[in-house]
């Protein structure tokens, strides 16, 4: 061979990438980053297992060499062994509860099965784990089925495998044994910080959460993207997986009030005022208006309304208010239909705007009374719920098409009138100055410019101004005239002798006394000297004076 052959033969071996199958679904978070897969160990390994498998991957990481495992499943979920993976590892497995979780999701006997490219393959692989009756075999199947399930039918269209899958995760958590083995294999371990029963159970607790959360969120993603068939899809596997009560309603209330929202904001789009009334459109017929609302009705609203109930149930209260929403627009465009004329189309609607009221309801109640009114014939008789489901599944199923209008049917005339100029417009001026007139001279209003002008104070205004009556003049208030203080006497001595020697002041008498309240309180006037400009300037660098 020569050596150019032999170049190309090394080049295409260089360039050539690995034929690595990737599923199109998603993987299973909890298995994903399992901090037993980081460290490629089983879930029953000991504390000291995990230290030497630490110390083995960061040895591996130093000499830049990937280390791989025989428990390592690519196909299920992507591998990474980081320094960041290893400490992160290490922290989890050091607390019981998460040392616990960590177990949960990850295989405890040595699971070497071979990639499966469909569910079949996928199911072999289970039955062989299945084989075997001990609880951590059933978890390991359980567990197998679920990440490998995600990964080959991420759409949810094989009810029957989730089914199984929720059924062997049903019996993990129901088999005591399988719990005991967490605690145990703690005990086993030598971990610093065994588990405990408390911690077991609550996350036993939260098993049927963590399982079915991939589920629930296809859903809520189905539901705000408008699918609502493959809601319904998952929201049937999840009503038979034998999830809790309460688990279940949450779920419902998270999928199934963005799913009402979309229909309430469908409804109202279709039935506006501006679309029955004309909008931009005012040349059209009221009954062509109403027959393209009934036609949008039949061919958006009522799909959605349609997967609403296969997702709830008839019996759900987000169902019900939907359904009872829909038969209300229904009953206004009848009412709207018989205004113009069109009895057939008006009964047409009560009765479809019958079949989808739920039973008990307000808008039921007034749809009878419309069709009692129309036609006095007919019976409107109680309806069980059975019969009721019945009715809304058939009427559902079945699109309706507006009948195309009589011929006999003529358009309603627009009246429409000219404008009358300007000789309307000049006589109601004219009136109005005439009136104007009129109440002056019968002294109504007074149109005379005022001559004098309003009070300064507000509580002196007079609100109805009239130059008839007189106005109070306003006086205003003298200002307070304060005599200016006086200086304090200088002569203290004869004060002194005064009281010294007993003697009455000037002006006082024994029976009174006069109280000088007489202080100046007004601020020292200081009196400057004149300014000597013979004197010396002061230099800068003398002493200061006293």
């Amino acid at each position: 061979m020569s050596g150019l052959t032999l170049l190309n033969l090394f080049a295409k071996r260089a360039t050539a990438k690995p034929a690595v199958a990737k599923p199109a679904g998603r993987s299973f978070e909890p298995l994903a980053g399992s901090a037993f897969c980081a460290l490629g160990l089983a879930a029953t390994a000991s504390q000291r297992e995990v230290f030497d498998a630490a110390s083995s991957v960061r040895l591996a990481l130093k000499l830049g060499v990937q280390k791989n495992f025989e428990s390592d499943l690519p196909w299920l979920a992507p591998v990474s062994r980081t320094e960041s993976d290893v400490r992160d590892a290490l922290s989890r497995l050091s607390e019981p509860a998460g040392r616990a979780f960590e177990r949960l999701f990850w295989f405890h006997a040595g699971v070497k099965t071979e990639p499966a490219s469909n569910v079949a393959e996928l199911r072999a692989g289970v039955d062989a784990l299945l084989s075997d009756d001990s609880p951590a075999a059933l978890h390991d199947a359980a567990l197998l089925a679920l990440a490998g399930l995600l990964r080959l039918d991420p759409a949810l269209e094989d009810a029957e495998a989730w089914g199984f899958v929720f059924k062997l995760w049903h019996e993990t958590v129901e088999r005591e044994e399988f719990w005991s083995l967490l605690v145990a294999a703690d005990l086993n371990g030598e971990y610093e910080q065994s588990v405990t029963f408390g911690e077991v159970r609550r996350l036993r607790l939260r098993t049927p959460r963590l399982v079915s959360a991939p589920v629930a969120e296809h859903a809520k993603d189905a539901t705000l993207r408008g699918d609502l068939g493959a809601c319904a899809r998952a929201f049937a596997i999840l009503r038979a997986g034998r999830l809790p009560a309460a688990l279940l309603e949450e779920y419902e209330r998270d999928t199934l009030g963005p799913a009402e929202d979309r229909l309430e904001e469908a409804c109202d789009t279709v039935f506006s005022a501006s679309a029955l009334a004309g909008g931009f459109m005012p040349s059209e017929s009221e009954a062509v208006r109403y027959n393209n609302a009934w036609d949008k009705f039949e061919r958006k609203v009522k799909p959605q309304l349609r997967g609403i109930v296969e997702i709830g149930g008839v019996g759900n209260a987000y169902v019900r208010r939907a359904l009872e929403r829909a038969a209300d627009k229904l009953r206004d465009l009848a009412e709207r239909y018989r205004g113009i004329g069109l009895h057939g189309q008006s009964v047409t609607l009560l009765s479809e705007a019958r079949s989808l009221a739920p039973p008990g309801c307000e808008a039921l109640e007034s749809i009878d009374a419309a069709l009692l009114i129309q036609n006095p014939g007919v019976e409107v008789s109680e309806r069980s719920f059975d019969d009721y489901a019945q009715k809304l599944a058939r009427e559902l199923s079945e699109g309706r098409v507006p009948p195309k209008l009589p011929r006999s049917y003529t358009l309603p005339a627009v009246k429409t009138e000219k404008a009358g100029g300007f000789r309307p417009v000049a006589l109601l001026w004219l009136a109005m100055i005439v009136s104007c007139f009129a109440l002056q001279r019968c002294r109504v209003i007074n149109m005379k410019p005022s001559t004098t002008f309003p009070p300064a104070n507000l509580r002196m205004m007079n609100l109805n101004y009239d130059t008839r009556f007189p106005m109070p003049q306003y006086k205003p208030v003298p200002p307070i005239v304060i005599p200016p203080y006086l200086m304090p006497s200088d002569n203290r001595n004869s004060g002194r002798r005064a009281r010294r020697r007993g003697a009455q002041r000037r002006g006082t008498t024994d029976n009174t006394m006069t109280l000088n309240l007489n202080f100046n309180l007004s601020p020292p006037v200081i009196v400057t000297p004149p300014l000597n400009r013979n004197a010396a300037s002061p230099s800068r660098n003398a002493p200061p004076r006293d």
